[in-house]
């Protein structure tokens, strides 16, 4: 009898699978409850949604371990460590060893003690056959079990909406870095079916302070906002992906902007009829009136964005809108337009206020809309 890895084959399997998501909310320094304001390990969110839950933690670790085994696997596999003559329980002991060497190796990236955002989702999945699987005793692993690209693809809104809402109730930077992004698979027998897939990110030690559960309470009402709200799901993307660019500034104004423009222009559709004046609040309706006044006698066949601004400031309580209008006029004008017209990229791009405006305008939007279910 040897003790060889056991070659076999893998048939269509019913397999569950939960899908991670962990975000280092660099804004965030540690968690603590009130009123007491004691220390917390972690800060459940409640997202109302089966088979989906959140959490903030200070241990990004714990979520991790079976996807930093299908990494540690993976990487095993590279260095050619299944040539030899090893006993699965050689193997399963060596995959532990590299996994938790991936564990502390992330806490040195991305900071202890720190904030974690850890967003998970199962469900239940049929494996495709795989004609070369190798049983390791405690667990297995097969090539192309299952297609994680597809399994994963709808939840990356929810992922978007969850980090966006984080950001916008971190009120020093908003800074997120993706931790890890995996899928766990389990066979029916309850042993893990390894994946080899895993990806990691950045992160940047800046300015935070503590969350508590005050946090946790508001980023579930902003979420379900997010979610809600169709409207809501591309600004949110692109304000996430601006978060998570900071280390390329370029990148980060655009879809900074991007996301700044995109949810003025959702928010103001059809407003050349005229009929947004009358949802706004009595004490600014005049100014509204004369906004749109001014529009019609002007011959224009659209509001131009500045306008628009005006429009969205005036009809999420912003007042007048002159000022928010004002700076997203400077920015377009000084920034924007050279880049997009003229590939002129300036030295200092102001990503931080493009990113601060993106997440008041999306805030205020999301009050909106709890405005409206309420």
């Amino acid at each position: 009898m040897t003790d060889d890895v056991a070659l076999t084959t893998l048939p269509a399997t019913p397999v569950r699978y939960r899908f991670v998501s962990v975000h280092r909310i660099v804004g965030f320094s540690e968690l603590r409850t009130i009123p007491e304001l004691l220390t917390a390990r972690e800060l459940p969110l409640d997202l109302h949604m089966t088979g989906v839950s959140a959490n903030l933690t200070i241990d990004p670790n714990q979520a991790l371990t079976e996807i930093d085994r299908g990494a540690a696997l993976g990487h095993l596999m590279l260095l050619g460590f299944f040539s030899g003559q090893r006993a699965p329980g050689d193997l399963l002991t060596a995959i532990h060893e590299k996994a938790s060497g991936y564990a502390q190796e992330r806490l040195k990236k991305f900071g202890a003690p720190g904030v974690y955002l850890v967003l998970e989702a199962r469900g239940d999945v049929i494996s495709t056959q795989a004609e070369v699987a190798r049983d390791l005793g405690g667990a297995m692993f097969a090539f192309d079990a299952v297609d994680k690209k597809a399994l994963i693809a709808p939840y990356a809104p929810l992922v978007s909406a969850a980090v966006a809402a984080v950001a916008l109730c971190v009120d020093t930077t908003s800074d997120v870095a993706n931790v890890a992004d995996g899928v766990e698979l389990t066979l029916p027998d309850d042993r893990p079916l390894y994946s080899l897939t895993f990806s990691g990110g950045t992160a940047t030690v800046i300015a935070s302070r503590p969350a508590t559960d005050t946090d946790a309470r508001a980023i579930e009402e902003s979420l379900a906002a997010l979610i809600r709200d169709e409207r809501l799901h591309s600004p949110a993307r692109l304000l996430v992906d601006a978060l998570r660019s900071t280390n390329d500034r370029l990148e980060a104004f655009i879809f900074g902007w991007a996301a700044l423009e995109m949810v003025i222009r959702k928010y103001t559709v059809g407003c050349e009829s005229g009929k947004w004046v009358k949802t706004v609040p009595p004490a600014d309706r005049e100014f509204a009136s004369i906004l749109h006044k001014q529009f019609v006698d002007g011959g224009h066949q659209y509001y131009s964005l500045t306008a628009k601004t005006r429009v969205f400031a005036l009809t999420h309580r912003f007042g007048s809108g002159e000022d928010l209008a004002a700076e997203v006029a400077r920015i377009r004008r000084v920034y924007r337009e050279p880049l997009y017209h003229e590939g002129a990229i300036t030295q200092h791009l102001p990503v931080e206020e493009v990113v601060a405006l993106a997440k008041r305008l999306i805030a205020a939007a999301t009050s909106d809309v709890d405005h409206l279910a309420g």
